[in-house]
């Protein structure tokens, strides 16, 4: 599976996400010219400045009230993961699942939508602050998260193993490491993962694994491939993407780790916001407009047909 090996054309897309926006904000309008002129005042993919979705027209009722007077929210990512959030090399605009996602979203809510390209180990320390109104950025689900954050889920997915084509280091499983080297990236669910895998090695009493963090995924990769670690750890898609392009000089490991949901993000105090988004996104994922987004990406094996609050694990 190659990235965009699967294209929805570009009419064809804007015909599925506009058809996403002829439903009524969450209720508040009829499909009659309100809809209509909602329809037509869209953007749905970021501009340079990463501004999307509602250019004019009504914010949902359903928002909360700094929203609905603002008219925008703003939405952080970390543009280090594609074919989830990446920034284009030519036009420099953020490209991916999650932007377009973003947009649709703040198409269907009736906002405009404010892009932020953002380190990801930052991101929850931020909403907590009230820097941004939330994030869609892959973020994996974790009971240990939700003590922080509140998820509405959006797509599914696990951990993987990634080592040099062939395995020339005879890799096995993440319980062997013990001794050995493991390159991870920063913030990421697959940190926590390893740590047990270590502590579990100790408890054994063998040596703890050595793990080594990076600034993002493409910085693990090029760990990997240049032969700086043995064998790194990241999410089941990314994994199999990386593989994929390699050309058979990275392969990824069978065994599937932890597998779960991963979701948009707020701050648990902002309940109302989050809810108004997880039944936009529901519309979404209804009518069409979510599935042409991951296929438009050939990411529709992790796609979710519900709209869950906090779930861990897959529906």
């Amino acid at each position: 599976m190659q990235v965009r090996a699967t294209l929805v054309t570009g009419a064809v897309l804007a015909a599925v996400l506009v058809g996403g926006c002829g439903s009524s904000h969450d209720g508040t309008t009829t499909a009659g010219s309100t809809a209509a002129t909602t329809k037509a005042a869209t953007a749905l993919t970021p501009n340079s400045s990463g501004v999307c979705g509602a250019t004019s027209g009504t914010p949902a009722a359903s928002l909360p009230e700094s929203v609905k007077s603002s008219g925008e929210v703003t939405v952080a990512m970390d543009a280090t993961f594609p074919p989830f959030e990446s920034v284009d090399v030519s036009s420099k605009k953020l490209v991916g699942v999650d932007p377009e996602l973003a947009c649709a979203l703040g198409a269907e809510l009736g906002v405009k939508v404010k892009l932020v390209n953002t380190a990801f180990d930052g991101i929850i320390p931020a909403l907590a602050t009230g820097r941004y109104d939330m994030s869609i950025s892959a973020a994996t689900d974790t009971e240990e998260r939700q003590k922080q954050v509140d998820f509405v889920d959006y797509i599914t997915g696990g951990s993987q193993l990634l080592v040099q084509g062939g395995n020339p280091n005879n890799v096995g499983t993440l319980d062997t490491l013990c001794g050995g080297t493991l390159g991870v990236a920063k913030g990421t669910s697959q940190i926590p993962l390893a740590e047990a895998a270590s502590a579990q090695c100790e408890k054994s009493g063998k040596k703890p694994i050595n793990l080594l963090p990076f600034p993002d995924s493409s910085q693990v990769e090029l760990q990997l491939r240049t032969g700086r670690v043995p064998v790194v750890f990241l999410g089941s898609v990314i994994a199999n993407l990386i593989a994929q392009k390699s050309g058979g000089k990275i392969e990824v490991l069978p065994n599937i780790y932890d597998s779960g949901n991963s979701g948009i993000t707020f701050a648990k105090n902002n309940p109302q916001l989050r809810d108004a988004v997880q039944r936009a996104l529901q519309r979404l994922m209804d009518n069409g407009t979510y599935d042409g987004i991951l296929q438009k990406f050939n990411v529709r094996v992790v796609a979710l047909k519900e709209a869950t609050i906090n779930q861990t694990k897959p529906s």
